[in-house]
């Protein structure tokens, strides 16, 4: 399939030189990409709610790593999608930690959107409202539950998937705290004029929100570009990401989110690098001192007087003696304690013996049961939540909420094949993956060896000729 559409991005707030900034990204898929990544266009929005804001440095290298996690994860869009946002909400969770002696804290309201030949997908963690006017139609829709509260908050961040199809001339408005006169109808009455007279209506709106991105959907071949917010210079064009060279980047590399990721034939690709440390301060970090000032800090070790040493070690051996004796005798005590008074004409090794395993057998057994009936505990918890997210997707008002149901009913049942697996549980997959794979494309092949049992290492295979 071949891109029909480019995408205009109108962030509100004002923009860097270069076309990024404002909490807004942009780019191309960079010339090594994971599998099913290469045909993808990727923009970031991110807003910061709190007293802990980012510099413009710290936004563009954040953004350049969640760039790489994202083409460097193989696999579905919304399985690349959630290892952004999880690398994301790490990140920001650590952050917060660090600034929390001074008070500062920031929650991440994010956007990751996606631009494919057949569409444009969306994952919002946080409170955002999405204002389309798309075809004939206009909506609204107003945050969800499944967006959770944001990022930086808990260690498992709530994401929600939406997928618009999308046609020259479509809008759309993404904002945490939409304008009172912003609206879908609104939207829907600029459909035929130029997106830059509907973005100075949404400008002339006094409590506008400088955080929302307007979104314009133009024909073309597939390219995204960020507008500067007044005009005053032509639209910024995304550009692959720069690829920087192994070894030169300071921060070590970590491997990507390995979950729901198929197995491939080809070579893995390079696992991205670590998201930037949590600042400690947000001044510019001190430069190292110079091994001169390191010298003159330095202090001459003091000489120790000499100790001698065998005293201490004659009263340690007399201390565990007399320990170790007086634990024979208490160990003598309780095992005449447990013996019978009465004769039973068994030796007393016997006795005492029964009087150690017996306990020890009763109490493995009360711990197998109790393991064994937890772990069935857990699972039909685990599949029954499962259960419960796909009778949620069958009442879901859209496909966006019905494809979100679906992931996380496979996630619980994941969790509940932690535990054990049935012929149910796999029944339910097979279902829930089916149901996946018709909205996202995917046909799974199986494949069957050509030659049961291999061949020997004397033979070597140089050409198949076809049937």
């Amino acid at each position: 399939m071949t891109f029909s559409l480019d995408l205009i991005l109108f962030p509100l707030s004002s923009a860097a030189p270069d076309g990024q900034g404002g909490g807004l990204w942009a780019v191309l898929p960079p010339s090594r990409s994971a599998r099913r990544r290469g045909e993808e266009r990727l923009f970031l929005h991110l807003v910061l709610e709190g007293n802990a804001p980012l510099s413009p440095a710290q936004e563009r290298e954040l953004f350049e790593r969640l760039t790489e996690v994202y083409y460097s994860t193989p696999g579905t869009v919304s399985g690349a999608m959630r290892a952004a946002v999880q690398a994301l909400n790490g990140w920001l969770l650590r952050r917060n930690r660090s600034l929390a002696q001074r008070g500062q804290q920031s929650v991440g309201l994010f956007t990751i959107g996606v631009l494919r030949p057949n569409g444009l997908y969306l994952g919002q963690c946080g409170a955002i409202h999405t204002l389309l006017a798309v075809g004939e139609g206009a909506e609204h829709r107003p945050p969800s539950e499944l967006g959770g509260r944001g990022l930086g908050v808990s260690r498992l961040p709530a994401l929600r998937y939406q997928q618009i199809p999308l046609e020259p001339g479509d809008t759309l408005l993404l904002s945490a705290s939409p304008a009172a006169g912003w609206s879908a109808d609104l939207l829907a009455a600029h459909r035929e004029q130029e997106a830059a007279a509907l973005y100075r209506q949404l400008l002339r709106q006094p409590d506008s929100d400088p955080h929302a991105v307007l979104i314009r959907a133009a024909a073309g071949d597939g390219n995204l570009r960020i507008a500067r917010p007044r005009g005053t210079q032509p639209p910024a064009e995304a550009q692959p990401p720069e690829e920087t060279p192994r070894g030169t980047d300071s921060l070590s590399d970590v491997q990507p989110p390995q979950e729901n990721m198929p197995l491939q034939s080809e070579a893995a690709p390079a696992p991205p690098p670590e998201l930037p440390p949590a600042p400690e301060t947000e001044s510019t970090p001190k430069t190292p001192e110079s091994p001169t000032k390191r010298a003159r800090r330095t202090f001459p070790r003091p000489k120790l007087p000499k100790i001698n040493l065998a005293p201490f070690l004659l009263a340690l051996w007399d201390g565990l003696g007399r320990a170790m004796r007086n634990s024979a005798r208490a160990a003598g005590i309780l095992l005449a304690r447990l013996l019978p008074e009465e004769d039973l004409g068994l030796p007393a090794s016997w006795l005492a013996f029964m009087a150690v395993a017996v306990p020890l057998v009763v109490v493995s057994v009360a711990a197998t049961v109790y393991y064994q009936q937890g772990k069935d505990d857990l699972y039909r918890a685990y599949y029954q939540q499962a259960e419960a997210y796909l009778a949620q997707a069958d009442s879901a008002p859209d496909e966006a909420a019905r494809r979100e149901a679906w992931q996380r009913a496979l996630d619980a049942l994941d969790r509940a094949e932690q535990y054990q697996v049935t012929p149910e549980s796999q029944a339910l997959r097979r279902s829930l993956l089916a149901n996946l794979d018709a909205r996202d494309g995917i046909v799974r092949v199986e494949f069957q060896p050509a030659i049961y049992g291999g061949l020997t290492k004397q033979i070597s295979v140089r050409a198949i000729l076809p049937d």
